[in-house]
């Protein structure tokens, strides 16, 4: 993956979000706080959490960094 594309997401609830993780609510809400999780807000008491699709699938992302040794 380069630097112009873009993850794919999912947009969920934070309950959902939990599920698909294998994690608690409250930890996906302390995600959120400590922004590793991007939330986006439908309203006062409607939030939805975007997921990346790669942490609910397992779809390999290319990383940034060289390889080891390299």
């Amino acid at each position: 993956m380069n630097a112009n594309q873009e993850l794919s997401v999912v947009y969920m609830g934070p309950a959902a979000a939990a599920r698909a993780l294998g994690v608690s609510r409250a930890s996906v809400w302390r995600w959120i706080r400590e922004g590793r999780l991007a939330e986006v807000r439908l309203g006062r008491r409607t939030t939805r959490v975007a997921v990346p699709r790669c942490l609910i699938d397992g779809t390999p992302v290319a990383s940034t960094e060289p390889p080891r040794g390299a």
